[in-house]
């Protein structure tokens, strides 16, 4: 039934020393054959096993056994992960890799499994939908729709928004004294001097830190006192 392997190996003399000694403390019941493999369900087939023994025990058996027998063993396994009120489950925690390995193993053997096999619902309806469904009638059928014969609020129009705002004006507090720039703003000498002035090329610096050169207004921004250089040395 098992692959001869070292695993298997393993997997007995766990078991053989188990059955050699009496377990003290917390412990559970192990099928030495597994049920799904057709073990039985009788005292001659079972032997009690410390939490970390049985968790062990079913990993060794996914190594232990090969196509949809280590298909069985690898959801066996998935079940230890689980925990209740009655049983302490051995912590051991599963790699990545280990992990990885026993997904891709399952994954592949149950394609293997539905290569080739039809879909039990392939072209048939769900029976509980379609029977519960039956002779129900449609609440809306024959109704005329709630919207037939309106005209849309927004048909025709341009700029919604506009449309919302157009005749209304805001809070007299938030705006009050000041003027549209539009209209009536006075700029002083200054402020058209700079606007009149050609915007020509930055003048270039460098970091005396990292001896990065570049624009003015981005190197003292960045560098100088803010360089990354200076807070790694300090």
């Amino acid at each position: 039934m098992f692959v001869d392997n070292k695993y298997t190996k393993w997997y007995y003399n766990i078991v053989a020393n188990a059955l050699a000694r009496t377990t003290v403390g917390y412990k559970e019941k192990h099928h030495i054959i597994p049920k799904s493999l057709g073990g039985a369900d009788d005292m001659s087939n079972l032997v009690v096993l410390t939490a970390r023994e049985h968790f062990i025990c079913h990993w060794l058996l996914v190594k232990c056994t090969s196509g949809n027998a280590k298909e069985k063993m690898i959801y066996a396994l998935n079940g230890m992960r689980r925990s209740s009120k009655n049983h302490e489950r051995y912590e051991t925690k599963i790699t990545a890799k280990v992990y990885e390995t026993v997904r891709k193993e399952s994954a592949r053997l149950r394609s293997e499994a539905m290569k080739g096999r039809t879909p039990w619902n392939k072209g048939k309806v769900c029976p509980e939908i379609s029977l519960a469904n039956k002779g129900r009638p449609n609440p809306n059928k024959g109704k005329p729709s709630k919207n037939k014969g309106k005209t849309a609020w927004n048909k025709g129009l341009t700029g919604v928004q506009v449309y919302l705002n157009k005749g209304k004006q805001g809070h007299p507090a938030w705006n009050k004294g000041m003027t549209s720039p539009k209209k009536g703003t006075t700029l002083s000498e200054e402020t058209k001097a700079k606007m009149r002035k050609p915007r020509g090329k930055q003048e270039l610096v460098t970091c005396p830190h990292c001896a990065k050169t570049g624009g003015v207004s981005n190197m003292t921004r960045w560098h100088f006192n803010n360089c990354k250089q200076l807070n790694t040395l300090s």
